[in-house]
């Protein structure tokens, strides 16, 4: 992820995502519940999906950024994010 971001970003320094939150999007195999776990200031350590070794349990998708994101669900079911 962080080569990713530095593609993005034009960053190549590895301390430039310490400033940055994290946000890891999820699904239980076992209830089918999605989830959006968020980590900021190193409140808790980030475990990235390790590509070579998928696990039921990992994050699906994930996102890096110094911007706010939220999130809602619309009348039809629809989850919108806004970017702030």
């Amino acid at each position: 992820m962080a080569e990713f971001y530095a593609v993005l970003t034009g960053s190549t320094v590895g301390t430039d995502l310490a400033d940055k939150t994290f946000y890891g999007f999820s699904l239980s195999p076992q209830s089918g519940k999605a989830g959006v776990n968020v980590i900021a200031n190193s409140s808790a350590p980030i475990v990235f999906p390790d590509p070579n070794n998928p696990q039921a349990t990992d994050y699906r998708q994930f996102v890096i950024t110094d911007r706010t994101l939220t999130f809602q669900v619309d009348a039809r079911g629809h989850l919108i994010l806004s970017l702030y």
